[in-house]
């Protein structure tokens, strides 16, 4: 069961990144690898610096020294989710030779990430973390989905 405020991150995140450019369609993908990366948005990238990929800190306007990493260098600080979803799809589209939000399946997407040294675990077990958060983040939209319908069309819900 997420809490309240996993799902006000996740509410967050997702209207960053369609701001950002994330298309619709592939949305619960990236929520669902984003879930799996930060342990459903609970970790202290998360929750200390608005990062919710795990993006290190390198000099870039903008962008301040977070959390220390487990290799001893710094995860990348941002003032707020939107900063953060711009440079996500910053290093989408530039960092290695695969654009992973140009896949047409999950599995592809997740192949492009591998592909681009995203991750070092198997892909397999990768693929299996980001779906089964992937489904439960399509939910949510869902779920949202209904009750903005059901807002608009008869009034509170």
């Amino acid at each position: 069961m997420l809490s309240s405020n996993q799902i006000d991150i996740a509410k967050s995140a997702a209207k960053a990144l369609l701001n950002a450019g994330v298309p619709k369609s592939k949305l619960n993908w990236v929520m669902g690898q984003l879930a799996f990366e930060t342990g459903n948005f609970t970790n202290k990238g998360t929750v200390n610096d608005n990062n919710l990929s795990g993006i290190k800190y390198t000099k870039r306007e903008g962008i301040t020294k977070g959390g220390i990493s487990s290799e001893g260098d710094y995860y990348a600080h941002y003032n707020n989710y939107n900063a953060w979803a711009k440079d996500y799809l910053r290093i989408l589209n530039t960092v290695g030779s695969n654009r992973p939000l140009e896949a047409d399946t999950i599995e592809e997407f997740v192949h492009s990430l591998k592909q681009n040294r995203y991750f070092q675990s198997s892909e397999q077990s990768y693929l299996a973390g980001v779906k089964n958060r992937a489904s439960t983040y399509e939910l949510l939209v869902t779920i949202d989905a209904i009750k903005e319908f059901g807002k608009k069309n008869y009034g509170k819900i």
